[in-house]
């Protein structure tokens, strides 16, 4: 089915749209693809695909058709981030640790060479004393990016989708107008998982390039925060026997 018979069916009949054979398999591959990078200790990867589908039903069908825009992205696209959006709340539930909550705002700066130790090759990955291990590790490493601290904890929340809090805006922009604090907060405080890359930073560019009086394009914007983010996961992946791909070290950000 294409991507318009899929909006039409989505916005016609919810229910049917998400046992629908395509979607199903959408649902099916996402969580196949982030058990595969880890996992939720004690779950099995049918236990999460039907959990993930229970949360779905029962909680996100209304959200996903009033949200979706087939201008950014495919029903299939879409659906598929929901779907590893929910994978990883629930591991953030399993490691008891509140939504959104992430320690970003303590980076101070230190030298790259530093030696952060290793881990057990010998461990799973989705041991808690493994994740603390690489935890520890990430969080070290982001000192080095002291220098950038507002701009680039704002950004790098951004990438990951990460709510941002007021002290976000304060630290970069102190001189936002009340409107414009008020629609950057309103935007980007709750939830917006579902935002593309380019809908992202569409919006936020503009706060960008007043604070650093600049005329930079959004993926201009794009392309710093990723050469970073590239910098900062190459040095994550060195001595050490786990190695990351974008989304696997968004999750690891995620669990700060």
């Amino acid at each position: 089915m294409d991507n318009k018979k899929l909006h039409k069916l989505l916005k016609r009949a919810p229910r049917e749209f998400i046992t629908h054979k395509s979607i199903s398999e959408v649902i099916e591959k996402t969580v196949y693809k982030f058990v595969s990078k880890g996992g939720i200790y004690g779950q099995t990867t049918e236990d999460i695909i039907s959990e993930v589908t229970l949360i779905i039903l029962e909680k996100k069908l209304d959200y996903i058709v009033k949200n979706y825009n087939p201008k950014f992205s495919t029903v299939k696209g879409y659906l598929s981030k929901v779907v590893f959006n929910l994978c990883i709340e629930l591991l953030r539930k399993q490691q008891n640790k509140p939504v959104f909550k992430n320690s970003l705002d303590d980076i101070q700066e230190v030298s790259l060479e530093q030696d952060y130790g290793s881990v057990n090759p010998e461990a799973s990955f989705i041991a808690q004393e493994i994740i603390d291990s690489e935890l520890d590790r990430l969080r070290n490493y982001l000192r080095i990016f002291a220098k950038y601290k507002a701009k680039f904890v704002l950004l790098l929340k951004l990438f990951c989708r990460i709510p941002l809090k007021a002290e976000d805006f304060q630290h970069y922009a102190a001189n936002l107008t009340p409107d414009e604090w008020a629609f950057y907060y309103e935007t980007f405080s709750n939830d917006y998982s579902s935002y593309s890359d380019k809908e992202v930073y569409q919006l936020i560019s503009p706060l960008v390039n007043k604070v650093e009086n600049k005329k930079n394009s959004p993926d201009a914007l794009r392309k710093w925060i990723n050469a970073k983010v590239l910098t900062l996961k190459e040095s994550m992946s060195q001595n050490t026997q786990y190695q990351y791909d974008t989304e696997s070290f968004k999750n690891l950000i995620r669990l700060l």
